[in-house]
């Protein structure tokens, strides 16, 4: 693994999820902006600087990203659609953790600079998941030097709660910086490694923050409910409609067709450590 090591910093305060990075904890928070090119030029030092700073309350873990380019307005967003690879053509930010430390599984987030997000999990380098589907929140902004970005991960969705936090875990964070086809890494993976490739990840270490603070008792009805649902518990109302349309008796006119609708509820729940179960009302 890499040598590189970053501490998370701790935060009481709440954060607002927007892409704007203006709350205090970000002001004070430690950074690094010491990432390096893979592509197109192996291992020198980005002429584009990255920013990049990590907080932690205990249940959740945070990520800013400052993306300054030296032509702002040429910043590329064109990808809108949820879990499309094409994010990694436009200006995007990934983040790479692996939570058990064990140099092979990678739970990956991405985001471009519009927004559109992207996770996944990779073992192995090559077990690509796309299909991994999973809670966390995140936003992006345009700003006067380039764009933002801010994440928010359950640390559930990893496997753990604020009592039994991990003393260090796998982390690695890409850009990619579409107007040059360039890509950064804080701890770089060279060719022929793939971009999920653990092994090369840095660390990160997470303090263990006061839980019974009174910034972490009152925790809001949505953050209870990504916790839930970062524990296997999902709840995706749907809407279906269409029409319906009788074929006319002999002689008799065509009637216009009638309107359906159908309302309903698709959820999943575990059942004990090892199952899920899955229902729809």
């Amino acid at each position: 693994g890499s040598e590189k090591r970053l501490d998370a910093g701790i935060t009481q305060e709440k954060l607002i999820i927007d892409g704007v990075l203006d709350e205090a904890a970000w002001k004070t928070a430690p950074g690094f902006d010491d990432l390096v090119e893979r592509k197109p030029r192996l291992g020198t030092v980005p002429e584009n600087r990255t920013a990049l700073k990590v907080l932690t309350d205990g249940n959740f873990l945070y990520i800013a990203a400052e993306c300054y380019d030296l032509r702002p307005s040429e910043v590329r967003g064109r990808t809108m659609t949820r879990d499309s690879f094409s994010i990694f053509s436009d200006d995007a930010i990934s983040v790479k953790i692996d939570p058990s430390h064990d140099h092979r599984t990678t739970f990956g987030f991405g985001m471009n600079a519009v927004g559109a997000k992207l996770d996944y999990k990779a073992v192995n380098e090559s077990k690509f998941m796309k299909g991994f589907d999973t809670i966390w929140d995140g936003a992006a902004k345009r700003t006067e030097y380039g764009w933002s970005a801010e994440f928010k991960i359950p640390l559930a969705v990893l496997g753990f709660e604020a009592k039994d936090l991990p003393a260090k875990m796998g982390f690695n964070i890409s850009r990619d910086h579409s107007r040059r086809s360039a890509t950064y890494d804080w701890s770089v993976m060279p060719p022929p490694y793939t971009p999920v490739a653990a092994g090369l990840y840095g660390h990160l270490t997470i303090p263990k923050p006061d839980t019974n603070s009174d910034a972490n008792s009152g925790v809001s009805e949505k953050e209870q409910m990504l916790k839930l649902a970062a524990k296997g518990y999902r709840f995706s109302p749907y809407v279906l409609t269409g029409f319906q349309q009788e074929p006319p008796d002999e002689g008799s006119a065509l009637r216009n067709p009638d309107s359906i609708w159908n309302v309903g509820l698709d959820g999943s729940s575990p059942v004990g450590e090892d199952f899920t179960s899955h229902f729809t009302i």
